[in-house]
């Protein structure tokens, strides 16, 4: 028995094998994004990702903080 890695989209559990997979990083002063696509074979995006690290703090004061 072999033990194909998958990832689930879409439609449920697929094999990673065949699905096409794009990625893009976006680099700007306020922050980098990094965005993950996976493509079934005839083109049609069943699965995304996106990742962005904050270059700056954001001000939070103790009134934005506090809880209702």
């Amino acid at each position: 028995m072999q033990n194909e890695p998958l990832i689930w989209t879409l439609y449920g559990n697929l094999p990673v094998n065949s699905l096409k997979y794009e990625h893009k990083w976006e680099d700007t002063p306020e922050e980098v994004t990094f965005s993950e696509f996976w493509f079934t074979q005839e083109g049609e995006l069943v699965k995304n990702n996106c990742h962005k690290l904050a270059k700056k703090q954001l001000p939070i004061s103790g009134e934005q903080a506090a809880m209702a």
